[in-house]
């Protein structure tokens, strides 16, 4: 009886799942009370490991905005364009990273030579302006200059969008583009998606096979002429905003009949996942390069659907609340309801090398809780063998409703390094980190590169 209960208690030991916030480690204080680890589980609380393992070839990324010219700015011409991208890559080799996730596709353009896509207005100032310098190719200099230095180069894309966000009406928009932008050459194919100030966002239509194959086309152009480590994607499919009707006429053109508009919209985000991962495979093959396909989403990919309410009118909106049994313990907005992005079928099928969820909140926000989060992912990505690497804010820091500790992004770090499946971060983002706009930024960025890093921070001198 005696190893029949032993036996029991260890089978139960070991199918327990291994949480890092469950491991021997500190208890996380938030105004001296235990962080607990979410809302559905409160009575367990956040445990930062006191000796966390050591990652050989951790991935220590960061990316680079260009659209506003949020982290490079924007070049008066070759020359200056060369020296502030040769300072910017000095920098993060002291400081410690080892790749640079570069926004090449800012908006339907390109920070390169392209048949395809006009120069980007965040390159010279102009959409469709090329460099003075007949022959320079920025991103050929840059991808070499990166790679002198050590540290790998991503070319971030994002796919669909053509602008953030504008006033004008569609057709004056365009006017405003370059002849060579896509949109401009297919004007039907593009999307008015209103937001609740009144603005417009302007996308590529996701639902166009046509949109596809020209994305497809896009990424190719880059894998013939370019020796990049990385296509990169970001969270911007379907946009943040609520489509509306805004794509119902596509929908009627092209779903099948017993398939839902959410559904629909769905396989149209996993065509464009799914083919460009195909194009890099047999790129790869027929080169012999290692370019690696990967994605950074919305850090909740779905909310855990809740327990079944007894009384009639909490029922109907239990059954009216998009969830899902296999979600994170959260309850916040969702990728894969509200931008259509089943990111987690993208792990699971291994359409992807790599995915970078963005969690961006801290431990004790109640509604993003950071270690469930980084838990849920751990999970996720176990024995499929897509790297998983966490997407960690600094531009947050001191500027948002859930804002956290100068402290907290080093037990991020240390929190993730408790979970073997995490295999480094990626931070966003390069001007935060260069450029900290108020102390608490400037102590966190210091902690982690002076003190866990044991490099130099930018802004250090």
């Amino acid at each position: 009886m005696r190893k029949l209960i032993l036996s029991v208690l260890l089978i139960a030991a070991l199918a327990r799942p291994a949480h890092s916030g469950e491991a021997p480690g500190r208890i996380l204080l938030e105004n001296g009370k235990p962080v607990p680890y979410s809302l559905q589980d409160p009575e367990r609380k956040v445990r930062i490991p006191a000796a966390p393992r050591i990652r050989e070839n951790e991935m220590r990324g960061v990316w680079v905005s260009t659209i506003w010219n949020l982290d490079f700015p924007g070049s008066r011409d070759a020359k200056s364009f060369r020296a502030a991208y040769q300072k910017m890559v000095k920098q993060m080799k002291e400081a410690g990273f080892t790749a640079v996730f570069f926004q090449v596709r800012p908006l339907n353009d390109a920070f390169y030579p392209s048949r395809l896509n006009p120069w980007s207005r965040y390159l010279f100032g102009q959409e469709g302006k090329a460099p003075d310098e007949k022959d320079f190719d920025p991103l050929d200099w840059m991808i070499r200059t990166t790679h002198q230095a050590g540290l790998e180069f991503h070319a971030w894309l994002n796919p669909f969008r053509i602008s953030a966000g504008t006033d004008a009406s569609t057709s004056g928009y365009l006017a405003t583009l370059d002849p060579a932008n896509f949109a401009v050459k297919k004007p039907k194919l593009v999307l008015a998606v209103p937001r609740k100030d009144g603005k417009k966002v302007l996308i590529l239509n996701p639902g166009e096979p046509e949109v596809v194959l020209f994305l497809t086309d896009t990424i190719r152009e880059i894998l013939e002429k370019y020796p990049v480590d990385g296509i990169h994607f970001d969270d911007y499919f379907y946009p943040y905003e609520e489509m509306g009707d805004a794509d119902k006429a596509t929908y009627a053109k092209y779903a099948a009949k017993d398939v839902s508009l959410e559904e629909w919209r769905r396989e149209n985000v996993n065509r464009l996942i799914l083919a460009a991962g195909k194009l890099i495979r047999a790129h790869n093959k027929s080169t012999g390069a290692k370019v690696r396909f990967g994605i950074s989403p919305f850090g909740i990919w779905a909310n855990l659907t809740g327990e079944r309410p007894s009384s009639p009118e909490a029922l109907e909106e239990w059954k009216n609340t998009p969830s899902s049994p296999l979600g994170s313990q959260t309850k916040g907005f969702q990728s894969l309801f509200d931008q259509y992005a089943d990111t987690r079928r993208w792990v699971k099928n291994q359409w992807i090398d790599y995915i970078a969820p963005q969690i961006y909140w801290g431990f004790a926000s109640p509604k993003s809780p950071y270690g469930a989060l980084v838990d849920w992912w751990a999970e996720t990505v176990r024995e499929t063998g897509v790297d998983l690497y966490i997407g960690v804010s600094v531009s947050r820091m001191g500027n948002a409703a859930d804002s956290i500790r100068h402290d907290e992004l080093t037990d991020q770090l240390k929190y993730n390094m408790g979970r073997s499946e995490v295999a480094g971060e990626i931070f966003f983002s390069w001007k935060s980190v260069s450029q900290p706009e108020n102390n608490l930024m400037k102590k966190a960025v210091r902690s982690l590169i002076e003190e866990h890093w044991k490099g130099r921070a930018p802004f250090s001198r």
